[in-house]
C-alpha cells in the first residue's frame, strides 16, 4: 500500500499509463467503455444524488447519526469536500474504471465474446478481489 498523498499519484500515473497501453494497442473509446460519456454521467449523477439524500438524512436522523461517527473521518468541511469530489473520484475511482472496466477488460477480449469461455466472469472477480477485498481487511 502506498501511504498518503503518494497513493493519489500514483493511482494518476498508473491510469495514464494504463491510458498509453490502450492507444499503444489500438483499443477503441467503445472497447474502452468510453464511448457513451452522456448516459454515464447521467446515472452517476443520479446515484451520487440518492446516496447525498440519504447520507444527508441518515446524519439529521439521531436515531441513525452514530452510524456516522467514525475518527477516521474526523476532518473539518473543506477536507471531507476535497476527498469526496477530488481524492476519491481522480485518485480511486478513475484508475478502478480504467484498469478493470476498460484496458483490462478490452485486452482480455471482454464485449466481443459471450457465453462460457467469455473472459468477463474470471475479469470481473479478480477486479472485485484485487483492490476492495485488500482495503477492508484494516476496517473495523
Amino acid at each position: 500500500m502506498i501511504p498518503g498523498d503518494a497513493n493519489f499519484v500514483a493511482n494518476v500515473a498508473a491510469a495514464g499509463a494504463l491510458a498509453v497501453i490502450a492507444a499503444a494497442t489500438g483499443l477503441t473509446a467503445d472497447e474502452l467503455g468510453l464511448a457513451r460519456w452522456s448516459s454515464g454521467w447521467r446515472v452517476g449523477g443520479a446515484a451520487f444524488a440518492a446516496i447525498t439524500v440519504v447520507a444527508i438524512a441518515g446524519v439529521a436522523l439521531p436515531a441513525t447519526r452514530g452510524f456516522f461517527d467514525d475518527e477516521r473521518a474526523d476532518i473539518d468541511a473543506a477536507a471531507m469536500l476535497g476527498r469526496v469530489l477530488v481524492l476519491i473520484p481522480v485518485g480511486t475511482v478513475v484508475l478502478d474504471e480504467l484498469a478493470f472496466r476498460g484496458v483490462l477488460f478490452a485486452l482480455c477480449g471482454a464485449g466481443r465474446e459471450s457465453g462460457p469461455r467469455s473472459p468477463a466472469p474470471p475479469h470481473c472477480s479478480a477486479s472485485g478481489t484485487s483492490r476492495h477485498s485488500s482495503a477492508t481487511r484494516g476496517a473495523r
